[in-house]
C-alpha cells in the first residue's frame, strides 16, 4: 500500500494540470453533496417549529363539482 501511495504521489507531482483538475472536481462534488444533504435535512428531516407538529392537518375546500377550490 505504501508503494502504491508513493507511486500515485510521484505521478500526481509530474502532471499538475491533472492534479488540479482532480482536486477541483473532488471539491465541487463534495460541496454539492453537502449542499444537497443540508437542503434535504432542513426541509424533510427537521421537525416543524410547532408545539404539536404531529397534529398539523390541511383542510381543503371542494366545490359542487368536486373540484378543489372551485
Amino acid at each position: 500500500m505504501r508503494r502504491d501511495l508513493s507511486y500515485a504521489w510521484r505521478h500526481l507531482r509530474k502532471s499538475p494540470a491533472f492534479t488540479l483538475t482532480a482536486i477541483v472536481s473532488l471539491g465541487l462534488g463534495i460541496g454539492a453533496a453537502v449542499t444537497m444533504f443540508s437542503a434535504f435535512r432542513s426541509v424533510f428531516l427537521r421537525a416543524l417549529p410547532y408545539r404539536a407538529a404531529d397534529r398539523v392537518i390541511a383542510i381543503e375546500k371542494q366545490g359542487r363539482r368536486g373540484d378543489p377550490g372551485s
